[in-house]
């Protein structure tokens, strides 16, 4: 009976150790990512809130007008390592791990205290029936705990997981809203641009310009005549007979377009044309000045 008792015993402190090398393991592998992700969020946050204080540094490289995205492209990987981390569950799964093994480790010992207590009261050559059951009982309720604390882990894995992926959904759910929100926005933005061109063009319809037509060489003639035509060469106003000594021809209250002013000079024997194409916009003044030639020909 004794050498059952302690292959019954050996068995269940080989068990246990087993699973506290487990979670050595494993507690070793998650603290070494969650420093990692920790470290480096730790670092690029640095980065994303100084780089705005040497976007203004004058040296060739911090010149770059981009240069101070970098700054928000930081912050953003920054924040990726954290949910990453929260979602995954890294720095939870390491302090999990840790605390599973300590309990487990605290466990054995008790087992191993009192199974040296009833030794030393019991002598196992006359072992009685009672005795026996003592022992059994103990390595059934230490069995019992390293089940209960492993389960415990176990669950908690299983809720640190879910939890995460909670975590993601919000995530992806918040990430989504704000896209459809930007996308409402840019949207109502694009009619509202569309609208003010719209306005924009209908403004255009109703605006007037002024032309004022200078008349270079007109000693020449004894005198010039101004018509201005529209672009399908039709008459906008009654021509203008400048005399001599005038120079300008005024045409107030043009519609904004493309127009075509004929200029021609005019003497007693002889009679020349010239063709200038203009152009209205913004209902601004348009000075316009057309040079006759001084080479004339006969009038037909």
């Amino acid at each position: 009976m004794k050498k059952e008792l302690f292959d019954l015993k050996e068995k269940s402190v080989h068990e246990c150790d087993e699973h506290i090398a487990y979670y050595k393991k494993k507690a070793k592998k998650h603290k070494r990512w969650s420093l990692l992700l920790s470290k480096s969020s730790i670092i690029l946050t640095v980065i994303g809130i100084l780089t705005p204080l040497f976007d203004n540094i004058p040296i060739d490289f911090f010149e770059h007008d981009s240069f101070i995205y970098w700054g928000y492209a930081s912050l953003g990987i920054a924040g990726g390592f954290q949910l990453y981390d929260r979602v995954i569950g890294n720095t939870n799964s390491w302090i999990r791990f840790i605390k599973t093994e300590i309990e487990l480790k605290k466990l054995k010992q008790l087992l191993l205290k009192e199974w040296q207590r009833l030794s030393i009261q019991i002598d196992f050559d006359n072992i009685s029936k009672q005795d026996t059951e003592s022992f059994f009982v103990l390595l059934i309720n230490f069995n019992k705990e390293v089940s209960k604390i492993v389960q415990e882990e176990t669950k908690s894995w299983a809720d640190t997981y879910l939890k995460g992926l909670n975590v993601l959904n919000e995530k992806i759910t918040s990430l989504k809203s704000q896209f459809e929100e930007d996308i409402t926005t840019y949207e109502s933005q694009i009619q509202k641009d569309r609208k003010e061109i719209e306005a924009e063009k209908e403004k255009a319809k109703n605006e007037f310009g002024f032309l004022k037509v200078e008349i270079k060489n007109p000693l020449d003639f004894d005198s010039v005549e101004v018509e201005l035509l529209s672009d399908e060469m039709k008459p906008i106003t009654e021509k203008q007979l400048l005399q001599y000594g005038s120079q300008d021809a005024i045409f107030p209250k043009l519609a904004l377009g493309t127009y075509i002013l004929i200029v021609s000079g005019i003497s007693k024997n002889k009679h020349i044309h010239k063709k200038v194409f203009i152009k209205i916009t913004n209902g601004k003044i348009s000075l316009q000045s057309v040079t006759l030639p001084k080479h004339t020909t006969d009038k037909p």
